[in-house]
């Protein structure tokens, strides 16, 4: 018997790698349809917000490189290192952004699990979870986000080196000065992933003191602190973020209304049809936490049943506000791990990783607006406590992996659907690329025609701002090709198939 079982537990973990294999080449299948848009161009050829006049194209040395940055931190954006990583990137290629980016979205599913079972078994059925809850992400974080390489080097990254420091958080069972360093280079790549890992050390040493029941550690650990706000402070007090806002337009007047205006638009973000399936698996780790803390079986019925309810009522009929659906939500996430933590259920570094990504939805209620994209922080930061609630029910309770499965089949669709978007498009970025290509080299033998005719997309929500949208683009796009005089015009996609 213990040699058939092992012999089980090895085809299980044989099956659960090729599920690894088919989630990873479809990333890879996903990102070889994803190019550049909008900025992409400008950051690659130092000619974004501000302009470093040098070389050819992407030609330039890292002191231009440095010298661009300085000035885009003094006149429009605190992120300098991710805008690092990202033009370094761009030097190399298109595909070595991809690359990269693949590793850093394996990263992150990855180390959900790995957080959750301390590294002892990574090739296991928990694996469904973090990939149903990556498949489900919304298009409008996806397409607006995820795959524009400017706003996920900045989005989404840094949540990949958190993911590294959390697992090491809780392997150690305390802070440590390698998993401090991880924190703070993530509170480098943008100003929500600022306060938000500022806002996990803070919540990190509150509830290590609260599970330990002494509140010394609050005081023990404020070198790790430190360390953290000062990455932190480095972004959000950039000098070019002031210069931003003051040439921002803000659509409501006076602070208060702002306010309102932007919390109704998270939750209805939050709420709408997109992103109803990640919704659905807060309300599922919403539903074992209610299981877990009722060991009397009639009363955890009635719980489970209870909140099942609730969220037909409130996701379904719709019977509150967006708003007052999510607020319930962040109050019941709250409890959960304020108990959990409290019961010893929980580690500290999860219930602190929930209030990181409730504050980097904080932050937005002070933006002009709120872009679909600008959640993608909050969506990556709540797989974790999401999927570890979601996994205690799992070893706990069997059925929980039928409705983790739904989850995962509902999710199904957004992620085909974006697929197709995307690969209605990639013919003609790859017609145009082409083309560009072309008249860079005719130009710099001073040949060739001086208006290129160019395709528009078909499906023009699966990709970022174009030229043709937006004129300033064409400056970069001429610079990143080197065809400082061309012209374009654009036809229509029909034209290409005729």
């Amino acid at each position: 018997m213990p040699q058939n079982s092992e012999m089980q537990g090895d085809m299980q973990r044989k099956c659960w790698q090729v599920f690894s294999l088919c989630f990873f080449a479809f990333l890879l299948a996903q990102h070889r349809l994803v190019f550049p848009y909008h900025d992409d161009w400008g950051y690659a050829t130092l000619s974004y917000s501000t302009e470093v006049v040098t070389g050819v194209g992407r030609d330039f040395s890292q002191a231009d490189l440095i010298q661009f940055l300085y000035q885009e931190y003094q006149n429009w954006s605190g992120r300098f290192f991710p805008f690092f990583l990202q033009i370094n990137l761009f030097k190399f290629g298109v595909e070595a952004v991809r690359l990269v980016q693949i590793f850093v979205l394996v990263t992150i599913v990855f180390s959900a699990v790995v957080v959750f079972q301390r590294g002892r078994e990574l090739w296991s059925s928990l694996l469904l979870i973090p990939v149903a809850y990556f498949l489900a992400l919304p298009t409008f974080v996806t397409a607006g986000g995820l795959y524009w390489f400017s706003a996920s080097i900045a989005y989404a990254w840094g949540v990949a080196l958190f993911g590294v420091a959390i697992g090491l958080i809780i392997y150690k069972g305390h802070l440590y000065w390698p998993s401090t360093v991880l924190v703070a280079l993530a509170a480098l790549f943008h100003e929500q992933m600022s306060v938000a890992m500022f806002a996990f050390m803070l919540a990190y040493t509150f509830f290590l003191s609260l599970q330990r029941a002494t509140f010394k550690v609050l005081y023990q650990e404020w070198p790790h602190h430190v360390i953290v706000l000062g990455a932190a402070l480095l972004v959000i007090l950039a000098p070019g973020n002031y210069v931003r806002r003051n040439v921002s337009t803000y659509p409501h007047e006076g602070i208060f209304a702002t306010i309102w205006a932007n919390a109704k638009d998270i939750a209805t973000f939050l709420l709408n049809s997109e992103g109803g399936p990640i919704s659905l698996f807060a309300v599922l780790a919403l539903i074992v936490f209610a299981s877990k803390i009722c060991s009397y079986v009639p009363a955890r019925r009635i719980l489970v049943t209870g909140v099942a309810v609730v969220t037909v009522l409130f996701g379904v009929v719709k019977l509150f506000p967006p708003i007052v659906t999510v607020g319930l939500w962040l109050v019941g996430f709250t409890v959960m791990h304020f108990v959990g933590v409290r019961k010893g259920w929980i580690p500290p570094a999860i219930a602190a990783t929930f209030v990181a990504a409730v504050a980097s939805l904080l932050l937005l209620l002070f933006a002009p607006g709120v872009s679909g994209r600008a959640l993608l922080t909050f969506y990556l930061l709540m797989l974790f406590p999401s999927v570890y609630w979601i996994s205690i029910g799992w070893v706990w309770n069997r059925w929980l992996m039928v409705l983790v499965a739904m989850l995962a089949i509902m999710a199904l669709p957004q992620a085909i659907k974006t697929y197709k978007g995307y690969s209605a498009n990639a013919p003609y970025h790859k017609a145009n690329h082409a083309k560009l290509l072309a008249a860079g080299f005719d130009t710099l033998h001073n040949i060739g025609p001086k208006t290129l005719l160019l395709y528009r997309l078909p499906e023009e929500r699966y990709a970022e701002t174009m030229p043709y949208q937006r004129d300033i683009i064409y400056h970069w796009l001429r610079r990143y090709y080197q065809v400082p005089d061309m012209t374009f015009q654009w036809l229509d996609p029909d034209h290409a198939r005729r």
